[in-house]
């Protein structure tokens, strides 16, 4: 949801909440028809089902994030298509999340007062070690890092040797696809976003520096350009963009200080 509120309008990015309530809902009626079987097949779909979560965050969020979705378009058809491309690319996740849990919970169901207790507690821990990933290595290199903490859940939940090796294979995969974090999950603001505008329109443009936080990403930029299009000659050295729309002007301080002038 943080890095949907770069790449779009942040009225767009509680779709996430339908997506995981729909994928979570699906998970549980996929088990209620099916059924968890016994307890080796309870296991073994468990332990897929986090190699499926892997999978499929890797590759929804690498097919999302090149889609020109925006709140503004012209084509309402077009942006129809666009949204149902994010529900279908971002439903996976969330169904294979909802699946493992909930075959765990109808296996053990004597023991269910545990599990959702444990569950309840390593929701806590995924909330706060999000918040330490996304203030230290930013939004991109965090889908590496959290697919690599699900593939290596499934480690103590197989008890074949072979699925567990593929399953610490699929851990070092992930974060063997660090390095390429940017190619493969380009997070850019929306096309009409004021900073995304600036990036269609700045060739020279420069990125001092991007930080994320809770409260937002905050991208520092320079350009020649944006000290030539700065209102009345104000000597307007880099542009700070928070979510890539609400900016601040960090100012030349070197300037003389009748250039400190704003045009009317």
């Amino acid at each position: 949801m943080r890095i949907f509120s770069v790449t779009l309008w942040h009225h767009l990015t509680y779709m996430v909440i339908t997506v995981a309530l729909l994928g979570f809902g699906a998970a549980g009626a996929w088990v209620a028809i099916r059924g968890a079987g016994d307890n080796e097949l309870a296991r073994r779909t468990a332990g897929c089902s986090a190699i499926g979560f892997t999978l499929t965050t890797i590759l929804g969020f690498a097919v999302v994030l090149r889609i020109p979705l925006d709140t503004h378009m012209a084509n309402s058809v077009l942006k129809l298509g666009f949204i149902f491309t994010y529900y279908l690319f971002l439903l996976p996740p969330f169904f294979f999340a909802g699946l493992g849990i909930t075959v765990l919970m109808v296996q053990y169901v004597s023991l269910v007062h545990r599990l959702y207790f444990w569950n309840l507690v390593g929701s806590g821990l995924g909330c706060f070690l999000f918040l330490c990933l996304l203030t230290t290595v930013g939004g991109d290199y965090s889908i590496s890092l959290i697919c690599a903490l699900a593939a290596a859940s499934a480690v103590p939940i197989f008890r074949e040797r072979r699925q567990r090796g593929i399953s610490i294979a699929m851990a070092a995969a992930c974060l063997l696809l660090l390095p390429a974090t940017k190619l493969l999950f380009p997070v850019t603001p929306a096309p009409t976003k004021i900073l995304g505008r600036i990036i269609r329109r700045t060739p020279h443009l420069e990125t001092i520096s991007i930080e994320w936080n809770p409260a937002g990403r905050s991208d520092m930029v320079t350009s020649p350009e944006i000290r030539k299009a700065a209102p009345g000659g104000v000597p307007v050295n880099k542009i700070i963009a928070i979510d890539g729309d609400t900016l601040t002007l960090a100012y030349d301080a070197d300037a003389p200080w009748e250039t400190f002038q704003v045009a009317k």
